[in-house]
């Protein structure tokens, strides 16, 4: 009986600690939505207001960002120093390489995707307006992000720990 009841409580706590998990996933991606529109934003001033060359802005956009928005444009910036691929080439092979699906929503990497196209090829106000329009969506998506914060904040662990406790009315 001791057994059981050891077993039921570990199973509780196990339901529990993967809801915690996916409540810190979903506030990772929320973080790595607020890093992206603040580089973007950054990467949008140095275009326009600062006339930087696309590497050198991916440099000083790196040193203002955290986590795998940094590394991207760390990595962006290194990659077009080389100058050995374009940079639509460039920025998508890197893009999916840094934020996988744990990192974004699927269609918030897809904007981040189309960016590649645009970034140094277009003139500056035609990469301006592209940068914008970009930042809007992503701003959209961590609006919604911030919308449902709350409910997913109690919802994730409450729903692991009732998964856990059918598993033991299961098992028992």
């Amino acid at each position: 009986m001791e057994m059981k009841c050891l077993g039921g409580i570990l199973i509780v706590v196990g339901c529990l600690g993967v809801g915690i998990w996916f409540r810190m996933q979903y506030v990772h991606k929320l973080f790595v939505i607020k890093e992206c529109c603040k580089g973007l934003s950054l990467l949008q001033g140095e275009i326009q207001y600062g006339r930087t060359p696309l590497p050198e802005a991916c440099y000083l956009v790196a040193k203002r960002t955290k986590g795998s928005c940094h590394k991207l444009f760390f990595q962006v910036g290194q990659q077009l120093e080389k100058g050995s691929d374009s940079t639509e080439h460039i920025w998508q092979e890197k893009m999916i390489q840094i934020m996988n699906q744990q990192e974004m929503k699927a269609q918030d990497r897809e904007e981040m995707l189309r960016l590649g196209n645009t970034l140094g090829y277009l003139d500056l106000e035609l990469q301006y307006k592209t940068l914008e329009l970009c930042i809007q969506r992503l701003e959209d998506s961590r609006d919604s992000y911030e919308r449902e914060k709350r409910n997913r904040m109690r919802l994730y662990p409450m729903v692991g720990t009732f998964a856990g406790l059918l598993l033991c009315l299961v098992l028992v």
